[in-house]
């Protein structure tokens, strides 16, 4: 799968991407701007254009889609997507052969989150004080789906109005 990660306005991803086989296929970066000014951190399925329509111009959590909204691109997907607001949100979107398509929706409000196969050593490297970047690369030493070079994209927050 990979690693995405999200700490202090870095969002940080590895670079593998496998073809239906599990095979490395290229290194690319997996981080994208949207035209709304949001960064966002796509893993799973490698064509992830339908859920990308949809949030493109979405500029905070409470715009996000639905969960249903989601769970019809049948995307088999996990992401972060960082506000210029400061909000983090974390998106899932999975497939059961009994339940069907699902999706869910949720604000991260930690400091810091992760998705992917290197997710939850990512969670912890951040939490003991490391950046998103140290962390992806931590993950890509130990998670065989994760793969060096590791990217990396600031947010840019809005600025806050004087009053």
């Amino acid at each position: 799968m990979t690693t995405i990660a999200y700490k202090a306005n870095v969002m940080a991803c590895d670079s593998a991407w496998t073809d239906c086989h599990e095979c490395v296929s290229t290194l690319l970066n997996k981080i994208t701007r949207l035209t709304s000014g949001a960064v966002l951190g796509e893993a799973g399925d490698n064509d992830s254009r339908a859920v990308r329509a949809l949030l493109d111009k979405v500029k905070s959590y409470d715009r996000l889609p639905t969960a249903k909204d989601l769970a019809e691109t049948h995307v088999d997907y996990a992401a972060l997507i960082a506000f210029q607001n400061g909000e983090v949100a974390q998106i899932i979107i999975d497939h059961d052969k009994d339940k069907g398509w699902s999706a869910q929706v949720f604000k991260c409000n930690r400091g810091f989150a992760a998705v992917g196969s290197g997710g939850e050593m990512a969670i912890g490297f951040m939490g003991a004080n490391r950046s998103a970047a140290e962390a992806v690369n931590f993950a890509c030493g130990w998670d065989p789906n994760s793969k060096l070079p590791v990217h990396t994209m600031q947010v840019r927050q809005w600025k806050k109005k004087k009053t």
